[in-house]
């Protein structure tokens, strides 16, 4: 203006002038770009793009301007704000809303196949360049330590608190019978006398006895695989009598 203060965008000088306005959003963050005849300036929340914090993500920011080459932005000036989110969102938010910004300034001022060139190149390059990701982050729910990791409740530790809680001499004793619950009676044990050949019986204690695996062979399912474990299991029992009635040093 003629006294030197810059115009407010809602002024009638400011509205008759050539210029466009987009937004770009990611997760918190929203970017908006304003677009009007100028020199080539690229600016973000008032400093030049060539100084865009963190520096690795630099480069995302540049990508409308590389791949469109810089003569299309020569004569305007582009100004952007950024308010929310994190550094990688505001990232993305900038370039949706440049790439967003060199879209509506072609298609209103320029003609309707450049627009649709300039549009074809940052589609094929990348979707999120002009369309908007609408994912967001999972809200945390109770029962857990986020959006779907859940607290452990599992019945093995209900147990184990139980257990350590309860003295061993307070634990119920049940004293009444249950004939369904009990356990099938192992079938007789031979005396040692018909085990080993030798006058006498072995040397074995009861208890050094191998265990006959047919005391819970009514438990067992008629099918064929069962069938062939329980006679590869007769056949290992049998072994281990035999060994352990082998005759000693000397004797035979």
């Amino acid at each position: 203006s003629s006294s030197g203060r810059p115009l407010s965008r809602s002024s009638p000088q400011c509205l008759t002038m050539e210029s466009v306005q987009t937004f770009g959003r990611k997760k918190n963050s929203v970017a908006v770009a304003f677009v009007k005849r100028g020199r080539g300036l690229l600016k973000i929340n008032g400093k030049p793009i060539e100084l865009v914090e963190p520096e690795i993500l630099r480069y995302k920011v540049f990508e409308p301007v590389l791949l469109l080459g810089k003569e299309r932005f020569a004569g305007i000036d582009v100004r952007v704000r950024v308010r929310g989110g994190g550094h990688t969102s505001q990232t993305y938010a900038i370039r949706q809303a440049i790439a967003k910004a060199i879209v509506a300034w072609t298609q209103k001022y320029i003609d309707e196949s450049t627009k649709q060139e300039v549009k074809e190149i940052l589609l094929s390059y990348d979707r999120t360049l002009l369309v908007a990701d609408p994912r967001r982050c999972e809200a945390k729910k109770y029962g857990g330590r986020g959006a779907r990791a859940r607290f452990r409740t599992s019945r093995s530790v209900r147990l184990l608190v139980l257990r350590r809680a309860t003295p061993r001499s307070a634990a119920p004793h049940c004293t009444t019978p249950h004939a369904h619950r009990r356990r099938a009676p192992s079938p007789p044990r031979c005396s040692p006398a018909s085990l080993c050949p030798v006058e006498g019986g072995s040397a074995l204690t009861e208890a050094q006895r191998p265990r006959s695996p047919l005391h819970n062979a009514a438990l067992l399912q008629r099918s064929r695989t069962v069938k062939r474990r329980l006679a590869a299991a007769s056949r290992a029992y049998a072994r281990r009598r035999r060994r352990a009635c082998a005759l000693p040093d000397g004797l035979g």
